[in-house]
């Protein structure tokens, strides 16, 4: 059942037409609604911080000429009373239409200065004049929009004299304004309309691209042949997945080329005991005395191979799950490796084998004693399978700083050096075609690779290819510290 959900184009897409839709009523709400209050509020501050500067500049040389082009840039009228005296001085350059300051005589001035002091602490007046007389608003009134001329003034001192700052601006009505602004968003808004179709179809496009291109190539994945992606996609992140694709891909096909030759190799190790088996038990049965000691031991020969077959392929499965818990303890792997070649040379004494051992000191390991002496053994098998017409091992013992080190070498004819990193993959043979008793499942180094990695020790090859040059396999270990 194909998925339902939206496709990364549909939703870009979708994303980029709400955002747009979202800007346009949020512009259309704050010009068509909150504009009138927002100029306002702009205006008042303006009258504030002008007369700030008014009262702060008060007796520069410079205070006419600058304060004139200040409040002409501005569009406020401003004056200055000396409450004291009475005089008033206009700080304007030019006639300001709607302005009453210009009207204002010195008594006026004051009156509105005796009106602060009855008013109390408030400095921002809004006020009215008719024909006969002024009418003051309190401060609460402020943002009334009604309300189109604004006042304010502000008390300040020079030495033992008082000033009064008086700055006023006529605040239009903004209909017309209001109207042009909506008719201009109108416009932006179709424009905007246009250009997210176009852009979020672009967009939408070039950016899942990459996406749809990855995913085309990964359905190749679960297929046999070897999956390439491309890594020049031009967005980092999709050249970054790419790559990390094409090593995964490289993995499935190294594994999926691994898993060929293991139903292989253990097909016929498995086909040739079982016929062994088959034929020589059918043989006992069919055609009497011949139930020999000979014939029996060639069965139990071919059968303690599949157990061996199965025990490998058990052990490695085992291990690499990860649900080994190691069984640490102190032991002399000297010893134990020195009981262990003993065996292996009388076992194979009448298969023509020779072992030698060599240590240059006794040392003791903490670690799994069953676990490193299955690793040691599958060194021992593996040279004694590549150990050549000569069957000579050579098991070496050696301590180097902390570490101490077992070495198994045979006089095999070497490994190529392209295949020195491949040889501990589970199932990786170096000789691919099989040979009676000679050749083993593929699961013995990738098994040592295994156990020694869980005992975060050391392991590693030394092979020169040609006749006789043969291979040394080596494991590392900490040592027990006396």
């Amino acid at each position: 059942m194909k998925s339902k959900k939206s496709s990364v184009k549909k939703k870009l897409f979708t994303a980029l037409a709400v955002f747009s839709v979202l800007t346009l009523i949020l512009m259309a709400v704050l010009q068509l609604f909150f504009f009138p209050f927002i100029y306002r509020y702009i205006r008042i501050y303006e009258l504030k911080n002008t007369a700030k500067e008014i009262s702060e500049s008060f007796g520069e040389s410079d205070f006419y000429s600058k304060t004139k082009n200040t409040v002409d840039k501005k569009n406020i009228a401003a004056a200055v009373i000396n409450l004291d005296s009475g005089q008033l001085s206009n700080l304007s350059g030019k006639i300001l239409p709607g302005c009453i300051l210009y009207s204002l005589s010195s008594q006026d001035c004051l009156n509105i200065y005796g009106y602060l002091k009855d008013y109390g602490d408030g400095s921002l007046l809004l006020y009215q004049k008719d024909a006969d007389s002024l009418s003051f608003n309190s401060t609460k009134n402020l943002y009334d929009l009604n309300t189109k001329n604004v006042l304010y003034v502000l008390e300040f001192s020079r030495g033992e004299t008082n000033y009064m700052a008086l700055v006023n601006a006529y605040i239009e009505p903004l209909g017309s304004v209001t109207r042009t602004i909506g008719i201009t968003l109108g416009t932006i808004g179709l424009f905007m309309i246009g250009m997210t179709v176009i852009l979020g179809w672009f967009l939408s496009r070039k950016i899942t691209k990459p996406i749809i291109k990855i995913n085309a190539s990964a359905k190749n994945l679960g297929s046999a042949e070897k999956t390439v992606f491309d890594e020049n996609l031009g967005y980092r992140e999709a050249n970054e997945l790419s790559a990390t694709l094409n090593k995964a891909s490289a993995e499935l096909s190294k594994t999926e080329s691994l898993r060929k030759e293991l139903v292989a190799n253990v097909s016929h190790d498995l086909r040739t005991p079982l016929t062994l088996i088959k034929g020589y038990t059918e043989v006992m049965r069919d055609i009497p005395g011949q139930a020999t000691q000979e014939n029996l031991n060639i069965v139990i020969d071919e059968t303690d191979r599949l157990t061996s077959l199965v025990d490998d392929i058990l052990s490695i499965s085992k291990i690499q799950s990860g649900n080994v818990e190691l069984d640490k303890e102190d032991f002399s792997i000297t010893a134990e490796v020195s009981s262990l070649v003993a065996n292996y040379s009388a076992m194979t004494k009448n298969l023509g084998y020779t072992f030698f051992f060599d240590s240059d000191s006794d040392a003791t390991v903490n670690a799994d004693k069953k676990l490193i002496l299955e690793a040691v053994v599958n060194l021992i098998n593996n040279a004694m399978t590549h150990s050549g017409d000569k069957k000579a091992v050579l098991v070496r013992q050696k301590t180097h700083g902390k570490y101490v080190r077992i070495e198994v070498s045979d006089k095999g004819p070497g490994i190529p050096p392209d295949q020195l990193d491949l040889i501990w993959d589970r199932y990786y043979k170096v000789d691919k075609e099989h040979r009676r008793q000679e050749s083993g499942s593929g699961l013995g180094l990738s098994i040592v690779k295994s156990i020694i990695t869980l005992h975060k020790g050391n392991y590693g090859v030394r092979s020169r290819e040609g006749e006789n040059s043969g291979s040394t396999f080596w494991i590392e270990l900490e040592k027990k510290q006396s």
